[in-house]
C-alpha cells in the first residue's frame, strides 16, 4: 500500500511540473505581449528551468522556450546573450531542415546584424535560402522576399 501511495505522489509531482513549464510559458508570452521584458524574460527563464527539470529533451517545445528567452534578449538589447538561445534552437531545429529551421536561421541572422557580425548574417541567411526552396518555387515571394 505505501508503495502505491509513492508512485501516486511522484505521478501527481510529475503532472504539476509538466503544467507549469507550460503556465509559466504562456505567462512569459502574455507579459512579451504587453510589452512587460523584464516580467517575460524572468517567466522565460523560469519556464525552460521548469522544462529541463521535467523533461529536458531536445524537442519541439524545448526549442520553442529557447526562441521565446532568446527573443527576449532580443528586445531587451542583450544580444550576445540571446544569441546563445538561439544557436541552441537551430541546433536542435537542424536535423528537420523544415521551415521552423529556416525560420531560426533567419532569427539567428537578426541577432548577428545586431552584433555587426554581418558575415554571419549573410551565411545564416543563405541556409535559411537553401531550406525554403525546398518547400517553395524560386519565384514564390516568399523567396523573392529574401532576395
Amino acid at each position: 500500500m505505501r508503495c502505491w501511495l509513492y508512485i501516486i505522489l511522484i505521478l501527481t509531482s510529475v503532472s504539476v511540473q509538466a503544467q507549469n513549464w507550460r503556465e509559466l510559458f504562456a505567462s512569459a508570452q502574455a507579459a512579451y505581449e504587453q510589452e512587460k521584458i523584464e516580467e517575460s524574460l524572468t517567466l522565460s527563464k523560469q519556464c525552460l528551468e521548469a522544462y529541463k527539470a521535467e523533461d529536458g529533451s531536445a524537442s519541439e517545445n524545448y526549442a520553442s522556450i529557447l526562441r521565446l528567452v532568446g527573443n527576449l534578449h532580443f528586445s531587451a538589447e542583450a544580444y550576445t546573450d540571446g544569441l546563445v538561445f538561439i544557436q541552441q534552437e537551430v541546433s536542435i531545429r537542424e536535423s528537420k531542415k523544415d521551415i521552423n529551421y529556416a525560420s531560426a536561421l533567419e532569427n539567428e541572422a537578426q541577432f548577428f546584424t545586431a552584433l555587426s557580425k554581418y558575415e554571419n548574417a549573410i551565411a545564416a541567411l543563405h541556409k535559411a535560402r537553401l531550406v525554403l526552396e525546398l518547400f517553395y518555387q524560386a519565384d514564390d515571394p516568399v523567396l523573392l522576399l529574401n532576395d
